[in-house]
Formats: C-alpha cells, sequence, structure tokens
C-alpha cells in the first residue's frame, strides 16, 4: 500500500470520526476503524495492527482522559466530560498506521515528539472547528501538544520483525 493512499485513508478516517463525533455519534468512527484495519491487513499482520491499536488506545484513555477530567478539553455532543468512544477509534487508527504512514520517523523518536507537539493541536484545533471537541484556550492546545508529544514518544514508530513496511520508492510503497 503506497504511503499516499495510507495518507489519504488516514486522513478520510479522520475526518469521518471527527465529524461524526460531532454529530453526538460514534457510529462514524466505528465504521472508519472496520474499513481502516480490514484495509491494512489485506497487507500488514493483523496481529501487530491490533497491538499498536491497544497501545494506542490505552494512550487516549489516559492522556485524553486526563485532559478531560482536568478540563482543559472537553467533547460536548457527548455531554462533555465523558471521553466518547470516537476518540478511542481515532487513536486505535492512528496507533495502527503510523509506523506505515511515516516510516521516515522510525528511529527517530526526537522528530516523533516535534511532529505530536505540533501536530496534535492541529489536529484538535481541526476537530473544534467542526465542533467534536472544545479546547479550553491556549493552556488546553499546550496540554494537547504536551500530550501528544509523551503520546508519540510512547507509540510504536516501527513495525515488528517480519512486518511488511514501505518505504519510498519500494515495492510496498508501490513506488
Amino acid at each position: 500500500m503506497s504511503l499516499l493512499i495510507l495518507f489519504v485513508l488516514f486522513q478520510a478516517s479522520w475526518f469521518a470520526t471527527v465529524w461524526g463525533g460531532a454529530q453526538g455519534s460514534s457510529l462514524w468512527a466505528l465504521v472508519a476503524t472496520v474499513v481502516v484495519f480490514a484495509l491494512l491487513a489485506r497487507r500488514y499482520p493483523l496481529r501487530g495492527l491490533l497491538t499498536r491499536a491497544g497501545i494506542g488506545v490505552l494512550c487516549g484513555l489516559v492522556l485524553d482522559g486526563t485532559m478531560v477530567a482536568l478540563g482543559l478539553t472537553s467533547f460536548p455532543p457527548f455531554g462533555g466530560q465523558t471521553l466518547p468512544l470516537w476518540i478511542l477509534c481515532l487513536w486505535a487508527n492512528f496507533a495502527a498506521v503510523l509506523p506505515y504512514m511515516v516510516p521516515w520517523l522510525a528511529g527517530r523518536r526526537s522528530l516523533a515528539v516535534v511532529f505530536g507537539a505540533a501536530g496534535g493541536p492541529l489536529a484538535y484545533f481541526s476537530a473544534a472547528q467542526l465542533g467534536a471537541i472544545e479546547v479550553a484556550s491556549l493552556i488546553g492546545y499546550s496540554a494537547v501538544g504536551l500530550a501528544w508529544a509523551l503520546a508519540m514518544a510512547v507509540l510504536p514508530l516501527e513495525e515488528r520483525q517480519g512486518e511488511a513496511k514501505p518505504t519510498l520508492g519500494s515495492e510496498v510503497a508501490g513506488g
């Protein structure tokens, strides 16, 4: 699966998941998660995908759960203080596809942390514009940046031995 296809797949699943969350539903998140995993499992070992997804869900429970508990973020369509299923699906999808979508982060943990610190707040800002989440001003966005920097410090950036990994110009990447 090419890097471009993986990127488009993740972005489409992100949008469907967040849009559904803004509507107060996790159904789109579940559909997007099933589609992502069905497509990924055709090319990559399901066990590795599920392991990374589990780590992603744990990150989401701890990091987003903490931010909600501290009042730094909320999910208004779900009563504000509830951690909805859609955000956990998003964490699962991101963690599962991460080593394949951005293989250049493998072995570059410091770069991944910077990537998370910058990308996390941008994603949450976009989700806030769609109405799926509220972030408490600059302090909230700073917490999101810190949370995502921590997430990128612990999420697996490399596939386990024996898993296919797309690289630029490789057959797996479609190049």
